[in-house]
């Protein structure tokens, strides 16, 4: 009964962990990014250091991108593209670029307000932290996030 127990365990966690790390929902026009920002109560013992940032998600079509976080979309025709994980755009006002290279995600200048780029499996990590800060009863809501939040 308890290598049952283990093993289902073990399944479980393993599928926490892709589903966490990979955009399996994700059309293949479509890259994500995840941010991050400081929290301004660092030092906070009971909170992350780290505040959700939210999803900008980028679909490349031709030389256009169109970026979109929550109800907000952008779309951005000054762009150079060589593929879904190379390309670049500039803001309309000339004011900077931003892009994917090698898919890593990219921009200058930098963001002035301290939001950095995470991976998705931070991300998801961070959803679980701040769950936790609420108390343990959130921790099936923990266990289930990645598999509905993309």
């Amino acid at each position: 009964m308890v290598k049952k127990i283990t093993l289902s365990v073990f399944v479980f966690c393993l599928a926490w962990v892709a589903a966490a790390n990979s955009n399996y929902f994700e059309p293949a026009d479509n890259i994500s990014v995840y941010q991050a920002s400081p929290n301004p109560t660092k030092g906070n013992l009971s909170q992350p250091d780290m505040l959700i940032g939210g999803t900008y998600r980028y679909r490349v079509h031709g030389n256009t991108v169109t970026s979109q976080i929550g109800q907000f979309i952008n779309k951005y025709e000054d762009c150079a593209v060589l593929n879904i994980e190379n390309w670049k755009c500039t803001y309309s006002d000339k004011s900077g670029s931003f892009g994917i290279r090698d898919g890593e995600y990219w921009q200058t200048p930098p963001s002035s307000s301290g939001r950095v780029v995470i991976s998705e499996i931070e991300y998801h990590l961070l959803i679980c932290r701040w769950f936790l800060v609420k108390g343990y009863h959130y921790l099936p809501m923990c266990l289930i996030e990645p598999f509905f939040n993309d």
